[in-house]
């Protein structure tokens, strides 16, 4: 298993940062611009076991996507599995947040795949276009909650 990841500095306490991760479905739209919707749709919000159904675009790929919480502590870790075909892939990911001297914060993104090396040859263009989204969200996300938004 290989892991993607992105490391966003925010200057912004962390429960900043969490407010926007636990609020993740109400201001989907806003992180991206190629984020469509995201709602729960099974189980309270932001419980291990709840699901979350999101639509969003990455390297011009509509997907439909479902996350499963699998592991939660306040302020600091939100674990997903990654549910229908596109698990078989991309079986899940984090975010972690963590203080950062200064009273800022740093947020680790993270996205598990399943391609060996020849696979993630052929799927380059796929895996760079998922890099990029990564790090818009990562910047869109620093914004935002620098902005107090």
């Amino acid at each position: 298993m290989r892991c993607l990841e992105e490391i966003t500095h925010v200057k912004a306490a962390p429960r900043e940062v969490w407010r926007f991760l636990v609020n993740m479905a109400d201001q989907y739209q806003q992180w991206h611009p190629d984020h469509e919707s995201a709602a729960w749709i099974s189980g309270p919000p932001n419980h291990v076991g709840s699901v979350m159904k999101a639509v969003e675009t990455v390297g011009g790929h509509r997907e439909e996507l479902i996350f499963e919480l699998v592991d939660f502590e306040p302020e600091h870790l939100y674990r997903y599995r990654i549910g229908r075909s596109v698990g078989m892939v991309l079986p899940g990911g984090s975010f972690v947040v963590d203080p950062d001297e200064g009273g800022g914060c740093r947020l680790t993104a993270r996205i598990q795949y399943r391609f060996g090396r020849v696979a993630e040859t052929l799927f380059s263009s796929r895996l760079a276009a998922l890099r990029a989204h990564m790090a818009e969200e990562g910047g869109n996300l620093k914004r935002l909650v620098e902005a107090g938004t």
